[in-house]
């Protein structure tokens, strides 16, 4: 029996400042998530499948991927993301 599958792992976190949410129209700051997804087989890393970015009104608490936002908030969170690959998503 091989066991293999996805899974998905945090590799950053962090907070997008003085920005306007698109849901409730307070200016707020804006917590982010950068999750990568990765193929295992035997829960060992093979190779990385890809990246999701979630961001979150600390207001109303509503969550977004980034594609949903407005272009102002993508640059902001384009300038702190900063974040590659990991090399343990590799065998």
């Amino acid at each position: 029996m091989i066991f293999y599958g996805t899974k998905a792992s945090r590799l950053k976190n962090g907070q997008i400042n003085h920005v306007t949410c698109p849901n409730c129209q307070n200016q707020t700051s804006m917590n982010y998530g950068i999750f990568g997804k990765y193929f295992y087989i035997y829960w060992i890393p093979i190779f990385p499948i890809g990246k999701t970015n979630i961001v979150e009104c600390n207001h109303c608490k509503k969550t977004f991927k980034l594609k949903e936002l407005p272009q102002q908030i993508k640059h902001k969170f384009e300038l702190v993301k900063h974040k590659g690959t990991p090399l343990w998503h590799f065998t």
